[in-house]
């Protein structure tokens, strides 16, 4: 049961943490700050497009 709660949460939790990275480095602003808030809230996105391209490579086969 633990196993399957890591699996199913590391991901989301990760990427919740990355979030919330980002936006505190955005609210602190100034040069490798706002790098930094760029790279943490575009990982999010990032992982969605990825989800997205191979979820449609997995349905055409």
């Amino acid at each position: 049961m633990k196993q399957l709660l890591r699996s199913t949460f590391l991901i989301p939790a990760m990427l919740a943490a990355l979030t919330l990275v980002g936006l505190v480095a955005a609210l602190f602003g100034g040069g490798g700050f706002d790098i930094l808030s760029w790279l943490c809230l575009g990982s999010a996105i990032a992982v969605i497009v990825l989800a997205r391209i191979f979820a449609g490579a997995r349905d055409q086969n």
